[in-house]
This record gives C-alpha cells, sequence and structure tokens, in this order.
C-alpha cells in the first residue's frame, strides 16, 4: 500500500512538472520589447535607481543624466547627482 502511494504521488509530480516548463518557442516564445526604455528610474527611500525594459537596473545606458552609473544614495535632487 505504501509503495502504491509513493509510486502514484511520484508520477502526478512527474506530469504537472511537464506542465509546468515554459514553451520553447512558437506563439507564446518569450521576445524581446519592440521599444527600448531607459529613461525609467524608481525614487524610494532616497535611492534613485535606472531600470529598462531590457532587465537591466542600476545602470543608466540611454545616460539620461550624462553618465554611466544609474544607483544614488542618498538621493535627494537631481542637482546634487549633476554636480
Amino acid at each position: 500500500m505504501n509503495k502504491k502511494v509513493i509510486i502514484s504521488f511520484v508520477a502526478v509530480m512527474l506530469a504537472v512538472s511537464a506542465f509546468a516548463l515554459a514553451p520553447s518557442s512558437g506563439k507564446f516564445g518569450q521576445k524581446e520589447a519592440q521599444i527600448l526604455d531607459t529613461d525609467t528610474w524608481i525614487d524610494v527611500n532616497k535611492i534613485l535607481m535606472f531600470v529598462t525594459n531590457k532587465g537591466s537596473f542600476a545602470y543608466d545606458q540611454g545616460a539620461t543624466l550624462h553618465k554611466n552609473d544609474g544607483l544614488y544614495f542618498p538621493f535627494s535632487t537631481l542637482q546634487d547627482i549633476e554636480e
């Protein structure tokens, strides 16, 4: 009885994990963003951090502040960063 339950449980877990896999290609495959957004930032708790829809964070890819770094702490105003 105990062996049957274990075998059934393992079979169900394997079947569930097979359906949980991401599609490898086709209609639902992962695609890149059509437009690269480099001017978005998070401004919370005296932290200013750039984020993009490409997946990078804490890096100013668009050189919005004319610098490459994208994480500023403590942050109060943009004039402090530009100096």
